[in-house]
């Protein structure tokens, strides 16, 4: 049960994730962030 959950908010923080980056590369491609400010995000 205890691996389940750890899988399961693993999975979850995986999403969180991947939607911060995606909205950070629209930041970008809008001109709103730097590119040096978005690939520090990207990185991390």
């Amino acid at each position: 049960m205890k691996y389940e959950e750890n899988i399961r908010r693993t999975k979850n923080r995986i999403r969180e994730i991947e939607g911060l980056i995606q909205s950070s590369f629209e930041e970008k491609i809008s001109g709103n962030i730097s590119d040096m400010i978005f690939r520090c995000v990207s990185e991390k």
